[in-house]
């Protein structure tokens, strides 16, 4: 008795996986990176790997390695290419690699793979490119900006954060609020004006406030409990003028 199986006929669908060809160097690794798709042959892609690994501790190596990563990013690589590469140098960059991934900071398709390559590398350059970068981004990579600058806790990057609370873009309003209360921080207390326009929307406070719980949780994340109560009496006395 012959039983259909929806799964037995979706693995006779699943082509076999190709067959791997093994890599005669890091150029050779390199070369066939450049057009690497999911689902072909994943020899190159381990080759680097391996390499990766293995140049933990030698700081020549290393740079060399992260200075060919960060070429793919900017190359004409595959889009695949360019994940692995982004997730490679989430291991292995430094501070050497940054101006060349920072141009790609404001670019709406690679601005989270260079954000994610060069984010956890501690010190100041790569604390002013998100900062340079975050005045000229729009969109889903000013997002990303934002979100970076608070897992830093920049403090001088503070108040053009606070500015974006009242971004005429809700989704930037929302992941500067995010990013200020996730990542707490003594030195960034967001003023009352700021705070108040995420609570209500003074053009129409009647609506449903949509950050309401939001922006609760960065008065609390942001300023002491001590604090908290003479800050929820200013913005009272902020909104009371607007009839709220």
């Amino acid at each position: 008795l012959f039983v259909f199986s929806p799964l037995s006929a979706r693995a006779q669908s699943i082509p076999p996986d190709p067959p791997a060809v093994a890599v005669a160097n890091l150029d050779d690794a390199f070369a066939r990176l450049h057009d690497y798709t999911l689902g072909q042959d994943y020899t190159p892609c381990k080759y680097i790997g391996e390499q990766v690994l293995a140049a933990q501790g030698h700081l020549d190596q290393r740079n060399a390695l992260a200075d060919r990563l960060a070429l793919v990013l900017t190359s004409d690589a595959t889009m695949d290419a360019k994940v692995f590469a982004s997730e490679k140098l989430y291991i292995i960059a430094t501070e050497q690699q940054v101006d060349a991934l920072a141009p790609l900071l404001t670019d709406e398709k690679l601005g989270d793979l260079a954000r994610y390559a060069i984010e956890q590398i501690p010190g100041e350059k790569v604390t002013n490119a998100l900062r340079t970068a975050l005045d000229k981004a729009t969109g889903k990579a000013r997002i990303g900006i934002v979100n970076s600058l608070g897992a830093r806790k920049d403090a001088a990057a503070a108040q053009k954060t606070f500015l974006l609370l009242t971004d005429a873009e809700p989704d930037t309003a929302h992941a500067a609020a995010q990013s200020i209360a996730q990542n707490g921080n003594s030195l960034l207390k967001p003023p009352v004006p700021a705070i108040s326009k995420l609570l209500f929307d003074h053009e129409n406070w009647n609506a449903d406030p949509p950050h309401f719980n939001l922006a609760r949780i960065l008065i609390l994340s942001s300023y002491s409990w001590a604090d908290c109560r003479r800050v929820y009496s200013q913005i009272f006395d902020f909104l009371t003028p607007v009839g709220v």
